[in-house]
């Protein structure tokens, strides 16, 4: 009888219905990785990572809500820290401890709340493809932004720019 090495489920979390894959080490087991996935992507797009490094480690990726095969409730709050907490909860739940986080792209902030909020959990984190920790964005430009001219405002504000001096601030 072939044991099998995976296993893909739903689970209710946090007014949210979760999809994660989960895959087993085959050979000697050296950690964890939690895979975190991008905007408009999931769990499948680490399709192919996956077969090599599941002979060492153990592999757990999950659709965060809104992609892929997870709810689109309407309830969740959509935000990198409830996202964070989602994470947080399943792998307390799969009773996961140091655990290597990999956040690709909006994964990317995602592990880095994860990691903030519940650094007991992780041993590290590696980002592709991602960016650091975004500012929140003033609210008076939110405000701003709803103006009619807003579009042509930016490109003035940018071009007035000295575009060395902005990739200084990057």
């Amino acid at each position: 009888m072939k044991r099998e090495h995976f296993l893909k489920s739903v689970v209710y979390l946090k007014e949210t219905d979760l999809y994660y894959e989960r895959y087993f080490a085959r050979k000697e087991k050296r950690g964890t990785l939690v895979f975190i996935h991008g905007f408009v992507s999931s769990s499948y797009s680490f399709r192919y990572l996956i077969p090599f490094l599941t002979k060492h480690y153990e592999v757990l990726c999950m659709d965060l809500p809104g992609f892929g095969r997870s709810g689109k409730q309407g309830k969740f709050c959509y935000s990198f820290q409830s996202y964070a907490d989602l994470v947080i909860s399943l792998m307390e739940l799969l009773q996961l401890k140091n655990v290597t986080v990999v956040g690709h792209s909006m994964g990317g902030q995602v592990a880095l709340y994860t990691a903030r909020t519940k650094p007991s959990l992780i041993s590290s984190i590696i980002l592709l493809s991602s960016s650091g920790y975004l500012k929140r964005v003033k609210r008076r430009f939110i405000y701003a932004s709803y103006f009619p001219f807003a579009k042509r405002a930016m490109r003035w504000w940018i071009a007035k720019r000295n575009v060395k001096q902005m990739f200084t601030q990057v």
